[in-house]
């Protein structure tokens, strides 16, 4: 039998990279509990790192896992640091899935590799147009 190239068993497990900026974004989260963006971009941001938009990057995965109820946005937000500012958004932590830093998908939905599952949005009444 010849040699073919590619895998040599089956593998349909998505391959989860660690060291990423949102992998130190996600410890740091799971560290601190209550965070606003600036403290994720400020805790997983290396000085020597070339991350391109750290910010926007770690806002649009805040924003994924918020959707998926990993994440709650508090109503209160962060003292401003300027005069004429509102004050950051800040967010809880509700549900610790692990080591493994959740993996955002473009579907909407959010892979959990540590019980490899995925999660999907969660919808509410209002959103729904529950009608009774």
């Amino acid at each position: 039998m010849p040699n073919k190239p590619g895998p040599k068993h089956p593998h349909g497990l998505p391959h989860v990279i660690q060291g990423t900026l949102r992998q130190k974004a996600w410890r740091a989260m799971q560290i601190k509990r209550k965070f606003t963006l600036s403290d994720l971009v400020r805790n997983a941001l290396a000085d020597e790192s070339a991350a391109r938009d750290p910010h926007n990057n770690l806002r649009r995965y805040v924003k994924a896992l918020t959707k998926v109820g990993v994440l709650h946005e508090m109503p209160r937000r962060a003292a401003p640091a300027l005069p004429t500012s509102n004050g950051e958004k800040r967010w809880l932590l509700v549900r610790d899935l692990g080591r493994l830093a959740p993996v955002a998908r473009m579907n909407g939905g959010v892979y959990d590799p540590n019980s490899e599952k995925t999660l999907v949005e969660i919808v509410s009444e209002a959103e729904a147009g529950h009608v009774e």
